[in-house]
């Protein structure tokens, strides 16, 4: 009988699902699929919007694999975007999946839950190197388009 201990695999694995865990409590549904694809989303998009140095200090605090999940596919040589608010929510909406109404209570859960699990309220911090108008969307303070 082959005796398997828990590997830095599997600890990996368990934070990142902890953490995915946590957002989907801000969300109607247990749907992993669902919560994952959101927080890809917000992962990407914000890291885009972020000059370097604020998205390696954001980067820093998240669980290796969704670290991983954050810096896939990124080229630092493009960033900071800068997407006007109504760009920015297009762009989530495609990536997300989700109806475009949708979009302002989805990044507002997610940014509110990744808040909760990140320490020294690194998620303000970093948003506030965004402009306002998206700092508030992300947060769900943005009035009406």
């Amino acid at each position: 009988m082959t005796v398997r201990h828990s590997s830095a695999f599997d600890t990996a694995a368990h934070r990142a699902h902890r953490w995915v865990d946590q957002v989907a409590a801000g969300f109607p549904t247990a749907d992993e699929v669902f919560v994952h694809r959101v927080v890809r989303a917000w992962l990407h998009l914000v890291r885009d919007e972020l000059a370097v140095p604020a998205a390696a200090r954001f980067a820093s605090q998240l669980p290796e694999l969704l670290r991983g999940t954050f810096y896939e596919g990124w080229k630092p040589e493009h960033v900071p975007y800068r997407s006007d608010p109504r760009t920015f929510s297009g762009r989530f909406a495609e990536a997300a999946g989700i109806r475009g109404k949708d979009v302002p209570e989805v990044l507002s859960v997610v940014t509110s839950r990744l808040d909760l699990l990140m320490s020294g309220s690194l998620v303000d911090k970093v948003l506030g190197t965004l402009p306002a108008e998206l700092r508030d969307l992300l947060r769900g303070e943005a009035g009406d388009s």
